[in-house]
């Protein structure tokens, strides 16, 4: 069950996220914080089942991807049921 804070938390995170990759100046530092934040999101415990723990895979797909995506992309990450969850208790 998500409680009240984890909800306001998660919305603070989806403004943050779309903030770090609209203000990117360029495709390479979009691509690198996005490669970036899914490594963190994936040891955070938001990896989905065809997820890889690859900076370089994902750099490479964000640096072909538009920026709605990544944001996009990211906002899935954070929302899985796991993400944040200690991984004894998942």
């Amino acid at each position: 069950m998500r409680t009240n804070l984890r909800l306001r938390t998660l919305g603070e995170l989806d403004v943050k996220v779309r903030q770090l990759f609209t203000k990117s100046r360029t495709a390479e530092d979009a691509a690198d914080a996005y490669a970036q934040t899914t490594m963190a999101l994936i040891e955070l415990g938001a990896d989905g089942p065809a997820d890889v723990a690859d900076y370089q895979a994902h750099y490479g797909w964000a640096l072909r991807a538009p920026r709605d995506w990544l944001v996009s992309e990211s906002r899935i990450r954070l929302h899985r049921q796991h993400c944040f969850v200690p991984p004894g208790a998942r």
